[in-house]
């Protein structure tokens, strides 16, 4: 969530014109996230719940997500609300609320344009699916034999922690929610850690590789074009 912050302040910054656009732009790309997340594990963690809700930090935490699924479901039905004024008696006498009718705009743009929004939800899913294919990787590559649907299920439960506990990088938090979340599949507490330390530092490999990558040749692009 912080760095969803810094990014907004960073555009906003950039495009001083479009602000609640370009913001509205950032939380599109957050809900279409969670959405993304949603079809591809609700259906895992419902075939999981008895064994994920034995432990109470478990079970907070599947309450946790379909408390955040119906969050974003309730954020995706607000497109449709056009005329906010109607149903808000004190609406006009908001602050911002220009910025909030642009936002609203925007919002209600992203999902009714096609192409923005199946496109943003197909890469959204591709990359959830290869998210989880690399965390699956990393326990092959460690000997844990850990069934590639169970480990499904889990991680989505760890992203949400992470993203709610404050943390630096979600270390620390990341680690304790794979020692409760893998018990449920007999894995011991030393080796969910091992896990998520050597996962952390793939995507982090690789995350700072492409960021690299996009300093050096697409925001070079980018500032030539302009």
């Amino acid at each position: 969530m912080g760095g969803d912050l810094i990014k907004a302040v960073l555009v906003a910054r950039d495009s001083p014109g479009m602000k609640p656009t370009v913001v509205m732009s950032i939380v599109m790309e957050r809900i279409l996230g969670f959405v993304a997340m949603f079809l591809v594990s609700t259906t895992l963690i419902l075939t999981r719940i008895g064994p994920l809700t034995t432990d109470s930090a478990t079970r907070l935490a599947v309450g946790l997500y379909f408390t955040v699924f119906l969050l974003t479901l309730g954020a995706l039905a607000l497109g449709a609300w056009r005329h906010p004024s109607q149903w808000v008696p004190f609406w006009h006498k908001l602050p911002w609320r220009e910025s909030l009718d642009e936002a609203g705009q925007a919002y209600r743009f992203f999902l009714s344009h096609r192409p923005c929004f199946w496109g943003g939800l197909g890469l959204s899913l591709a990359a959830h699916y290869f998210l989880l294919l690399s965390c699956y990787s990393v326990a092959l590559g460690l000997g844990l034999e850990l069934d590639f649907w169970d480990l499904s299920a889990v991680l989505p439960l760890v992203a949400l922690v992470t993203l709610i506990v404050p943390s630096i990088g979600g270390l620390g938090i990341r680690e304790l929610a794979f020692q409760h979340f893998l018990t449920y599949v007999a894995i011991t507490k030393e080796t969910s850690i091992a896990l998520s330390l050597v996962f952390y530092s793939v995507t982090l490999f690789w995350g700072g590789l492409g960021g690299l990558i996009y300093l050096r040749f697409g925001a070079g692009r980018a500032k030539a074009a302009e």
